[in-house]
């Protein structure tokens, strides 16, 4: 089970960039066409990335312009090692840095719903009449009936009821 660190989480989600393409996102291409890219499942497939020959051999990611909508490849948002070096150390591309971050997301994500499945089994642990184990049985009460009228209203659309 993983440890939920609610300084290191903030830290990642602090790092997600503005302006990267809402999701869901989703691979597609052509076997046949040997092409492949990533894009949106809504809006006509706005291109999140595809490729492009690079050399004989290689393969370069393209991005979408965040204001632009063209596809442009990734040294335009390249980060050089050092000035007078070709080697490249991330591209500030909005949705390259949250493709980047995606093993940070969900291991965060993961340690969320599991500490917040613990505090949902704890607060149905509490009884109307049992002992409360924190010793305040008004508080531990009140809280878990906000959190059950609160869960009402998501499943009727805001009404009461």
């Amino acid at each position: 089970m993983t440890t939920y660190n609610h300084n290191e989480a903030q830290a990642v989600l602090a790092r997600i960039p503005e302006g990267y393409t809402e999701g869901p996102w989703e691979w597609f291409g052509n076997l046949k066409a040997r092409s492949v890219y990533l894009a949106t499942k809504h809006s006509g497939r706005r291109f999140v990335m595809q490729f492009e020959r690079w050399g004989m051999q290689g393969a370069a990611p393209r991005f979408q312009h965040v204001t632009k909508h063209l596809m442009y490849r990734f040294e335009r948002w390249a980060n050089k090692e050092r000035d007078y070096r070709a080697d490249i150390r991330g591209i500030d591309h909005p949705d390259a840095i949250l493709i980047a971050l995606a093993p940070d997301l969900a291991t965060n994500l993961t340690a969320a719903v599991e500490r917040v499945g613990e505090l949902e089994a704890t607060l149905e642990g509490y009884s109307r009449y049992g002992k409360c184990e924190c010793g305040d049985e008004d508080v531990c009460m009140l809280t878990l009936d906000r959190q059950r009228a609160a869960m009402d209203r998501d499943e009727n659309g805001g009404r009461h009821g």
